[in-house]
C-alpha cells in the first residue's frame, strides 16, 4: 500500500475514466513492478474489466514512470477510520507532486462521512464553488490513503471532526425504498381423510398477503379461503384487512391508514379500522434499542474500557483522560451485572460492577416512544360493536434509570388513563408499576368504573445462573373493563366460560392475574425452567391456572427434555395433566467419518402420558437432503395404548427456487389422510414477473443477467431464473444486508465484476442489488503483428453486437490479452499510438477453435 499526498484539485477536466476491479488492477501493478511474466495456459492476466473508452487513446506515461494508479473515475470502497461505510465512484484527480493522485470528495460522499460541516466554513464555500474538494485541505490531522490493489479508499477524520453517531448507525441517505412492485404471498394447504367407514372428509385453506409498493408507500391486503365438506359445506372467502403505511424518517416512526392494531405497550392492544402513528424501533440502532445502562467512570490516563456481561465481552472504546459515560451498549440479555474494567496506559487496572436488570418498558436515558390511532373498533369475522375511538401513548425514558410512561383512550361509551413508572433497581433487579382508570357503559347501558394496577419485576442472579421475571395485574374493584371487554355487543350471566363472539360473560369479570417464569442453569447437567399463571374471577370461585415445568440436557450426543404440564379452565371439571420425554440423537455423526456428513439426520423418541393413564408414544428418523439440504423429511410409527392402536406417518419439505411444496401420509386405525401443500411469492415489477419462495415482510431482489440457475448464499434453494432475477426472502429492515452470489454456480461462459454487494432497505420495501455480469466466450489471445511486437499496455477494443457496448481489455506482456464475454466472432481493435503505425485489427472465429479448457486460447494475426 502506498500513502499519496494529496492537494486541491486541478481546474479543468479529467483525462480519462477507467472503472478498475482491485483484482485486475492489483495484478496490472504487480506486473508493472515484476520481471517479465511468460504466459500460458494456466497463468494469465485478466484486466478483462478495464472498460477504457477507446475513442480516447489512453495516455501511458503514468505506467512507464512506475505510477500505481492514474487520474480518473474509479468505483471504490470507502472506509472511515476502519469502519466500511460504502461503495461509490470516487475522481482522483493528479497531485502537485510527480506520481501522486488526489481524491477529490463530493458533498454528498462528505455527508454520507458524517463530517460536521458546520464547524469547517471554508469545507462549506469550497463545496459551495466545486463539484469535490479534498478534505485534507479544510480538516486538520485528517488523512486518505489509497490501497491500490484493493482499489479502497481509507479515510482518516477525528471524532471531533464528525456528527457524533452511535455504534451501528447507518445514515438514513443509505436507506433504501425499493422498486415499485405488485407482491403476492401465497400459502395453499389441503387433506384429504378417508374413514373406514367409507366417509370422506375434504378441507381447503387458501391465505393470500399482498401488497404494492410505490415509492415509500406500501398498499397491503390479507384475505383467506376456506372449504370444507365435512358435517356442512364451508365454502367462504374473508377479507381480513386492508391498509396504505409508509415509513416517516424524521419521525422515527411509521404512518398507517386502514386496518391495524394498536400499541400493547400500556394498553392491552385492539384491532381499529382508522388512521394511526407508532413509534418504530427498527429505526434506531441496535446500541440504541430497548434499555440498557449508562456506564459511568473516570479515566486517569488515555484508557481502554471494557465491559463484560455473563464473563463476554459485550463493548470495548477507548476514552481520553476525565469523567466518561458510555451510553451506546447492545441490548443483551434479560439482566445480569456488567463488569466494567479501565485498562490505564500505565498497565494498571480498575473495576467496578453495574448492576442491570430490564422489563419490557424500560427505555435509555433521553429515549422516547410513543404510538396514537384514531378510527373505530374493527375485528374482522367479529360481531362486536364498531365503537369510535382514539388512543395515544407515551413511554419516556429519563436519567438514573427511570422511565416514565402514560396514555389515554377515548371511545364510545369507553375512557381510561394510564401512568406507570419503571426503574432499574441495580442489585435488585428492575421493576414498574402502572395504574389504570376506566369509564365504562356496556351494551345493556350499566355503567361501571373501576382501576387496574399492574406489577412487573425481573431479576437475574449470574452467579447461581438464575433468571426471573414476575407479571403481576390486579383489577381492584368490579367495575374494571378492558376497551375489547366494553365493544362486546351482547352479554350473558351464564356459567359456560367466555367464547368469543357469543358474547362476554358476567360471571367472569377478571380480578388477578399473576405469571412468574424462572429458569435455572444447573452447571453442565442442563437447564430447568418453570412457568405459572392464574387468573380470578369476581364473581366465580372457579380459576384458570397453568403450570409447566421441564429440564434438558445432553447425554453425550443426545438431547433429552423432560417437561410436565398442569392446566384447568374454569369451564372444565378435570384438570388436563401431561408429562412428556422426548430424546433427540444424531445419527449423521455415526453414519460419516469423524462426523462430516452435509446431511443431518436424527433419531427421534416421544412419549406423552395423562392423568388418566393414557398413553402414546412414538419413534421415527428426521433429516434433509440434497445439496443445501432443502429437502427435509420424516418418518414416524406410533401406539397408543388406550383404543387407539398403532398409527404411521411419513412426509417431505422441499424448499424449491419457484416455491415450497409439502406432502403427508399418515394412517391411523380407523382413518387414512393425505395432506399437501404448497406456498410462495410472486413479485411483478417492471421488467417481469419473478416466483420465489415466501415473501418475508422485507425483501431482496437480485438481477444478475445471464445467469440462469446461479445460487444466493445462505439462501437455500433460491437461483436466478431465466432472466437472470431471484428474490431473497426475509430481509432485515433498517439494517445492512448482505447480499452475494454462489460463484461456484456461474457458469464457464458467465463473469461477475462484484459478487458481493450490501443493501439497507426501509420496512417493506423491495430492495434491488444488481451485480454487472458479463456473459460470453473466455479467451485468451496472443497477438501476432507481421512487423513487430504488439506492446505492453495497448488497449485492445472489441465492438459488441450492432450497438455501441464496447469490450475493452489491455494487452499483457508478450501481446497476450485477455476478453470475456466475447460472441463467437468478431475483430480485436488494437491501438497504442495514434498514428496508423500504431493500431492494427485482429480478425478472430471461435467457431472452428477447440474448447480445451473454461478459457480458450487462440493466436491472431494483426493487421
Amino acid at each position: 500500500m502506498r500513502t499519496h499526498n494529496v492537494f486541491s484539485p486541478p481546474k479543468g477536466g479529467y483525462p480519462i475514466i477507467l472503472p478498475f476491479r482491485p483484482l485486475s488492477l492489483g495484478i496490472l501493478i504487480s506486473l508493472l513492478l515484476s520481471p517479465r511474466v511468460e504466459a500460458n495456459g494456466d497463468l494469465y492476466f485478466d484486466p478483462s474489466l478495464l472498460n477504457a473508452d477507446v475513442s480516447q487513446v489512453a495516455d501511458l506515461d503514468w505506467l512507464t514512470k512506475g505510477n500505481e494508479i492514474a487520474p480518473g473515475k474509479y468505483s471504490a470502497d470507502i472506509y472511515l477510520n476502519r469502519n466500511f461505510i460504502n461503495r461509490m465512484d470516487v475522481v482522483l484527480t493528479p497531485g502537485k507532486e510527480s506520481g501522486t493522485v488526489t481524491p477529490c470528495l463530493s458533498e454528498a460522499q462528505i455527508r454520507l462521512l458524517s463530517v460536521n460541516t458546520k464547524a469547517f466554513p471554508a469545507l462549506v464555500q469550497a463545496l459551495n464553488e466545486n463539484a469535490c474538494v479534498d478534505i485534507t485541505q479544510y480538516i486538520q490531522d485528517s488523512r486518505i490513503e489509497i490501497d491500490t490493489s484493493r482499489l479502497r479508499l481509507n479515510i482518516s477524520i477525528p471524532q471531533v471532526a464528525l456528527n457524533k453517531k452511535t455504534r451501528g448507525f447507518i445514515p438514513p441517505e443509505r436507506w433504501e425504498n425499493g422498486v415499485n412492485a405488485l407482491l403476492l404471498n401465497y400459502d395453499f394447504s389441503g387433506a384429504n381423510t378417508r374413514y373406514d367407514d367409507h366417509q370422506n372428509d375434504n378441507n381447503y385453506f387458501l391465505n393470500l398477503r399482498s401488497r404494492l409498493n410505490f415509492g415509500p408507500w406500501r398498499l397491503h391486503n390479507y384475505s383467506t379461503w376456506r372449504y370444507s365438506d365435512s358435517g356442512r359445506n364451508d365454502n367462504k372467502w374473508s377479507n381480513l384487512s386492508t391498509y396504505l403505511e409508509r415509513p416517516l424518517i424524521k419521525l422515527r416512526s411509521n404512518f398507517v391508514i386502514g386496518d391495524s392494531f394498536s400499541s400493547g405497550d400500556v394498553f392491552d392492544s385492539f384491532g381499529f379500522r382508522g388512521i394511526g402513528l407508532a413509534s418504530d424501533d427498527n429505526m434506531l440502532p441496535d446500541s440504541q434499542k430497548g434499555f440498557a445502562p449508562t456506564v459511568s467512570g473516570i479515566a486517569q490516563s488515555n484508557a481502554r474500557v471494557t465491559i463484560r456481561q455473563n464473563n463476554n465481552v459485550i463493548y470495548e472504546t477507548y476514552v481520553p483522560p476525565g469523567a466518561f459515560n458510555i451510553t451506546d451498549l447492545y441490548p443483551t440479555s434479560a439482566s445480569g451485572d456488567l463488569q466494567v474494567t479501565i485498562h490505564e496506559a500505565d498497565g494498571s487496572e480498575r473495576s467496578y460492577t453495574v448492576p442491570y436488570s430490564t422489563v419490557p418498558l424500560l427505555q435509555r436515558d433521553g429515549h422516547r416512544k410513543f404510538a396514537f390511532m384514531a378510527g373505530e373498533f374493527h375485528q374482522a369475522n367479529s360481531k362486536k360493536r364498531q365503537l369510535d375511538v382514539a388512543q395515544g401513548s407515551w413511554i419516556q425514558g429519563m436519567p438514573h434509570g427511570y422511565t416514565l410512561y402514560g396514555g389515554s383512550i377515548v371511545a364510545e361509551d369507553y375512557k381510561s388513563a394510564a401512568f406507570g413508572a419503571g426503574k432499574n433497581l441495580g442489585r435488585l433487579g428492575a421493576l414498574s408499576l402502572d395504574v389504570t382508570q376506566a369509564n365504562s357503559k356496556l351494551v345493556d347501558g350499566s355503567k361501571h368504573q373501576g382501576q387496574s394496577y399492574r406489577l412487573r419485576y425481573a431479576k437475574s442472579l449470574n452467579s447461581i445462573g438464575t433468571n426471573l421475571q414476575l407479571l403481576g395485574s390486579r383489577y381492584s374493584t368490579k367495575g374494571f373493563y378492558n376497551f375489547s371487554e366494553v365493544a362486546s355487543n351482547r352479554i350473558r350471566e351464564d356459567d359456560n366460560g367466555p367464547s368469543g363472539n357469543a358474547g362476554y360473560d358476567l360471571n367472569y369479570v377478571k380480578k388477578n392475574n399473576v405469571q412468574l417464569s424462572l429458569s435455572q442453569n444447573i452447571s453442565s447437567f442442563g437447564t430447568a425452567y418453570t412457568t405459572m399463571s392464574r387468573q380470578t374471577y369476581w364473581h366465580t370461585p372457579k380459576k384458570n391456572d397453568l403450570m409447566q415445568v421441564g429440564f434438558s440436557t445432553n447425554i453425550a450426543s443426545a438431547m433429552v427434555n423432560l417437561a410436565y404440564s398442569h392446566s384447568r379452565t374454569p369451564w372444565n371439571t378435570e384438570s388436563d395433566k401431561i408429562i412428556n420425554l422426548s430424546v433427540s440423537v444424531p445419527l449423521h455423526n455415526w453414519i460419516s467419518p469423524k462426523g462430516t456428513s452435509r446431511h443431518p439426520m436424527y433419531f427421534t423418541a416421544n412419549s406423552n402420558t395423562n392423568a388418566r393413564g393414557s398413553n402414546s408414544s412414538t419413534v421415527g428418523i428426521n433429516g434433509s437432503l440434497l445439496e443445501n439440504n432443502n429437502l427435509s423429511y420424516s418418518v414416524r410409527q406410533g401406539l397408543n395404548n388406550r383404543g387407539g392402536g398403532s398409527n404411521m406417518s411419513a412426509s417431505a419439505d422441499y424448499d424449491g427456487r419457484y416455491g415450497n411444496v409439502n406432502a403427508a401420509y399418515s394412517v391411523n386405525k380407523d382413518s387414512r389422510q393425505l395432506s399437501y401443500g404448497v406456498s410462495g411469492g410472486a413479485v411483478f415489477h417492471r421488467n417481469g414477473l419473478v416466483l420465489s419462495q415466501p415473501l418475508g415482510e422485507t425483501n431482496v431482489l437480485v438481477h444478475a443477467e445471464g445467469t440462469y440457475g446461479t445460487g444466493i448464499e445462505n439462501a437455500a434453494g433460491v437461483k436466478t431464473n431465466w432472466a437472470g432475477y431471484a428474490i431473497v426472502p426475509y430481509a432485515t429492515n433498517y439494517r445492512l444486508n448482505r447480499i452475494a452470489l454462489d460463484t461456484t454456480s456461474l457458469k464457464d461462459d458467465t463473469e461477475v465484476e462484484e459478487p458481493v454487494t450490501e443493501v439497507v432497505p426501509t420496512r417493506g420495501a423491495l430492495v434491488l442489488a444488481r451485480f454487472n455480469t458479463r456473459v460470453g466466450f473466455r479467451v485468451l489471445f496472443k497477438l501476432k503483428h507481421p512487423q513487430q511486437e504488439v506492446p505492453f499496455g495497448a488497449i485492445a477494443a472489441v465492438k459488441q453486437g450492432s450497438g455501441s457496448d464496447t469490450n475493452s481489455s489491455i494487452v499483457s506482456d508478450g501481446g497476450t490479452v485477455y476478453f470475456s464475454g466475447l460472441e463467437e466472432k468478431g475483430v480485436i481493435n488494437v491501438t497504442w499510438g495514434k498514428t496508423p503505425d500504431k493500431q492494427c485489427q485482429a480478425q478472430y472465429d471461435l467457431r472452428q477453435a477447440k474448447k480445451q479448457s473454461a478459457v480458450q486460447q487462440l493466436t491472431v494475426r494483426c493487421l
